[in-house]
């Protein structure tokens, strides 16, 4: 689920500023990317060191890191000295994919949905903004990536 809340600032529709605010799911999900990313290349991480280290919740973990494994984000390995490390650059996945992973589809009204479609929006007004709002989000959460992220520290 998510909560979008929009602000428009004059009568003009570049002069939009947004706030997003993620479900705890998401968030978890961004947080074991992050941290993960941070870790020497080919360290395996268990979901212990990576809950301690970033407040997560184990069992929720467990489930967050099954559906990153599913996406090809993160390789699992099996056994005593199992865990989980990245499968792919930091550099190569984006702040969009991880959310959508944990997510769904960024969709910040319903009307938006491809599946079902508004039958309102031929006539409804705020259609167009809600098209040009959804864009520009999916736009700068595509130009996040992970590494993007980390060298901002």
């Amino acid at each position: 689920m998510w909560i979008y809340l929009v602000h428009i600032k004059h009568a003009s529709l570049k002069k939009v500023r947004t706030q997003m605010i993620l479900t705890r799911k998401g968030d978890y999900g961004v947080r074991a990317i992050l941290y993960l990313a941070k870790q020497p290349p080919g360290k395996v991480s268990t979901v212990k060191e990576i809950s301690d280290a970033m407040d997560i919740p184990s069992m929720f973990l467990a489930k967050v890191m099954r559906q990153f494994e599913k996406k090809g984000f993160v390789l699992s390995k099996r056994g005593i000295s199992g865990g989980y490390m990245l499968a792919r650059p930091p550099t190569s996945i984006t702040l969009r994919e991880v959310i959508e992973t944990i997510e769904g589809p960024i969709e910040i009204n319903k009307c938006l949905k491809k599946k079902a479609p508004c039958h309102r929006k031929k006539e409804c007004v705020a259609a167009p903004v809600w098209e040009v709002i959804q864009r520009n989000f999916i736009t700068d959460l595509d130009d996040y990536t992970i590494r993007k992220i980390l060298d901002a520290e």
